[in-house]
């Protein structure tokens, strides 16, 4: 009898060609651009005297077919393939190749990747010994303009610079309410229904704001409160005086919350020209701040808050007023520390600038309608971004009786979101004149933070 063959151990690979695209030297592999092409072989090495059947190899990566490359579907790549070949066979057409088209998107994302595992052959006859080559990637390059998102990682105790990035955006969204309550405060008192009577005035006034939104992958939501009490005279066509302020927030980021309390001074000064009405603020405050993570102890730091708006309003026409402010603010948290826990001294800042239109009309009623459109741009070191809020409400005044009823939502666009609902009712006797101002938010009604009043002489 012949002596039985020698048996023979064979390799099945697979292997890829193309245009290498622009290159990433810490990638292995072959990298390809957008709108080039791959080729993807199957090769058996050497001769074989048998036929095999293939099973399913698996594909993987984070690339799609028909999304991301065209090409045949997975059972077409010689994964589900019969191989029937000779000796007397050209050891060349001992492999299978096929072209995928890699798509030309405009999607920013990031590098994607094609993985095909060798897929597993059985003898349907023969005696040689197959082995299968390693699994092949293919890596196509992102050209959008893709930037990976920043990514703080969750403070440890050994990590007091995490820590410090992770407070700094809800930091700069109290920072944010504080400042903006400022403003608010100050273009109230200093507007057409805060600047009546005499040439000195006492006055006091609140509100509140409830906010969302997220930095770095940090989600931020929660509350900031103010309540000023302040005195002015008349100067020169507008006002001159200075606030003191009592300002809390609570803002909470994930399992982790960050307290505040500031007490401020704030002047002033509004000048008319006109139609047209100018006013400035800045103020400086301090205060402790407490940042509690999870059950840990909380870490109790200082913290100061500096501020500065100016804004512009016009009433060119009845029943239209135009405005503009700019505000900013800076939040500073002192070094601190719990045990082995600390915070690094961290500054935080947020800017907004913002524009609105007020249309009203007086009904035969005595009642005006009035509807507020109003853009933003935030800015810093929280939420940023550009978005549209959309006010209306109803307002009625007597010479004795001032109400109005108005409502602010967030209707699109980036930044962080913000709503608020408000009730506004004076009484005056005389020269004194007494406000309620009750807002609603997030969290519901808080009617003793926000009562106003003013005394005129």
């Amino acid at each position: 009898a012949p002596p039985a063959a020698a048996q023979v151990t064979r390799t099945l690979t697979l292997s890829a060609t193309g245009n290498n695209g622009d290159r990433d030297p810490a990638t292995p592999g072959l990298q390809v651009n957008e709108g080039d092409s791959v080729t993807i072989t199957l090769t058996l090495s050497g001769l074989t005297d048998g036929a095999f059947a293939s099973d399913t190899g698996a594909f993987g990566g984070t690339a799609t077919n028909g999304q991301d490359y065209d090409g045949p579907s997975e059972t077409g790549m010689g994964v589900r393939r019969v191989i029937y070949e000779s000796r007397t066979l050209n050891p060349s057409k001992l492999s299978e190749g096929l072209t995928y088209t890699i798509t030309d998107d405009s999607a920013a994302e990031p590098d994607e990747t094609i993985t095909l595992a060798v897929p597993t052959f059985n003898y349907l006859s023969g005696s040689d010994t197959i082995t299968r080559g390693d699994p092949l990637t293919i890596t196509i390059r992102a050209n959008d303009g893709y930037t990976a998102p920043a990514v703080t990682p969750a403070p440890t105790a050994d990590n007091p610079a995490a820590r410090a990035a992770r407070v700094k955006a809800p930091a700069a969204a109290i920072a944010r309410g504080i400042g903006q309550l400022a403003a608010d405060a100050v273009a109230r008192r200093v507007g057409g229904d805060g600047d009546g009577g005499g040439r000195v005035g006492l006055w006091t006034g609140g509100g509140g704001i409830s906010t969302d939104g997220e930095r770095d992958n940090i989600a931020y939501d929660g509350d900031t409160s103010a309540l000023h009490i302040g005195v002015d005279r008349r100067w020169r066509g507008g006002r001159i005086g200075f606030s003191v302020a009592q300002s809390g927030a609570d803002m909470d980021f994930g399992a982790d919350n960050l307290d505040a309390d500031v007490t401020s001074v704030h002047p002033y000064l509004s000048r008319a020209f006109g139609d047209k009405r100018f006013w400035l603020t800045v103020g400086h405050g301090s205060g402790d701040a407490e940042l509690t993570e999870g059950n840990a102890a909380p870490i109790k730091t200082d913290l100061s808050i500096t501020t500065a708006a100016l804004g512009l309003s016009i009433a060119p026409r009845d029943g239209v007023e135009l405005s503009a402010a700019a505000v900013h603010t800076r939040a500073k948290l002192d070094a601190a520390s719990a045990g082995a826990r600390a915070l690094p001294s961290t500054t935080a800042d947020a800017t907004r600038l913002s524009a609105a239109a007020e249309l009203s009309r007086e009904l035969a009623t005595g009642a005006r309608p009035f509807l507020t459109v109003k853009v933003r741009h935030d800015s810093g070191d929280d939420e940023q971004g550009t978005a549209g809020d959309l006010g209306g409400g109803v307002e009625w005044e007597t010479p004795t009786v001032f109400f109005r009823l108005e409502g602010v939502a967030h209707v699109g666009g980036d930044g962080g979101e913000e709503q608020r609902f408000g009730l506004t009712l004076r009484r005056s006797f005389g020269e004194l004149g007494l406000s309620l101002n009750l807002a609603a938010d997030g969290t519901g009604v808080d009617a003793a933070r926000l009562l106003h009043g003013e005394w005129r002489f």
